[in-house]
């Protein structure tokens, strides 16, 4: 009896330390400000505030899932598509800069924590887009 429950905790400690590792840090966003560049004048309009829990929830699994990049350093050759405030549950802020396409993917730089994250799947891109391109959040 012992032995299975020896087994079962560490299976437990398995499963929670390989969600820490794969998880790239999202999960206690509260809410995320999506500002759009105008291309024209070169500013970042006002923006939008998006709390929705499932676009939220939606929001931090394709960036958990997102290939992730430590201790980089990029030049891009344009700036980026959108400005993305993170807020999080203890009132922290990140800010991460998008690019719509960058090659085959979906292109995200945390320059504060020298971080870069590449979303490939399509599906997975289509859906991200489709937050950040969101109209009004209620």
């Amino acid at each position: 009896m012992k032995k299975w429950f020896l087994l079962l905790i560490g299976i437990v400690v398995i499963i929670i330390g390989v969600f820490l590792i794969l998880s790239n840090g999202f999960s206690n966003t509260e809410s995320i400000k999506v500002q759009k560049l105008d291309r024209e004048t070169n500013q970042f309009d006002e923006g939008i505030i998006i709390r929705d829990s499932s676009k939220l929830k939606t929001f931090k699994k394709i960036l958990n899932g997102a290939n992730h990049e430590r201790n980089i350093s990029y030049e891009m050759a344009y700036r980026e598509d959108f400005r993305v405030t993170l807020t999080f549950e203890d009132d922290t802020t990140d800010v991460l800069n998008v690019w719509k396409k960058s090659g085959d993917s979906t292109f995200i730089i945390l320059y504060t924590k020298n971080e870069a994250f590449r979303i490939k799947n399509e599906s997975h891109q289509k859906e991200f887009l489709e937050i950040l391109n969101s109209k009004v959040d209620f």
